[in-house]
């Protein structure tokens, strides 16, 4: 008997659209659908006809078992996922009670041994010219308060200059930047920082200290120099 019949099916019951849906991976729900609920058609030479329906449940079983294949893989993995993203959020929760203990019962960080040596002290240098020096802590940081002459140079020597600076001490090294001060005999504000700042290197030992670089332009007169080997004043 012929099966063919003089008829066109919806679009949706056309085996050209399932096949479609299939490929498309996402959409092989709506084609296992398509097969469940009624005849699905293909084109002959005589006109559109109707698949078997062993062929239609066959096709309608494989793309069940893909189905459930998915749902289940979803199940596991959503389960796995859903686990590491709690054990993730125990460890995120630990780690930062461990760093807000660690913050809480840290103690100040040990200075290197050369520098826990260090406890600073009153300085004084003999070459190329007198200076004295001295270097105290102060509100957690070194101040270094610095006043020298310069180098002999008959008429033409510098009148003494005095400089402060703060810094912090690290490997035996206090780099410092010049601060506002106010003597008797010398003066530099804020004011005047802004326009030139400088600084203080000092490089420490127990017994003595070199000035590495002091910046003396332009608060000090031309020739001066604070820089060298200072010993500690017993």
């Amino acid at each position: 008997m012929n099966d063919t019949i003089q008829i066109t099916p919806p679009i949706l019951r056309r085996l050209w659209l399932v096949i479609v849906l299939t490929c498309l991976i996402f959409t092989f729900p709506i084609a296992l659908l398509i097969l469940l609920t009624g005849k699905v058609y293909r084109w002959r030479d005589t006109g559109w006809a109707p698949i078997s329906d062993k062929a239609r449940w066959i096709y309608a079983g494989a793309l069940g078992f893909w189905l459930l294949a998915a749902i289940a893989n979803f199940a596991i993995s959503g389960k796995s996922g859903q686990e590491t993203w709690k054990e993730n959020q125990v460890n995120t929760s630990q780690s930062r009670s461990e760093a807000q203990d660690g913050g809480a019962n840290a103690e100040t960080p040990a200075m290197p041994e050369g520098d826990a040596n260090f406890t600073g002290g009153s300085y004084h240098r003999t070459s190329p010219a007198t200076a004295n020096m001295t270097i105290e802590r102060r509100d957690g940081r070194w101040r270094i308060s610095i006043e020298g002459a310069g180098p002999p140079a008959g008429g033409n020597t510098a009148a003494n200059c005095s400089l402060v600076a703060e810094g912090q001490l690290v490997n035996d090294e206090i780099n410092a930047d010049l601060v506002p001060f106010e003597t008797d005999t010398a003066e530099i504000t804020a004011e005047d920082l802004k326009e030139n700042p400088g600084k203080i290197l000092v490089k420490v030992s127990p017994s003595n200290v070199t000035v590495l670089r002091a910046t003396v332009n332009p608060y000090c007169g031309i020739g001066s120099d604070l820089t060298g080997h200072f010993r500690l004043v017993p």
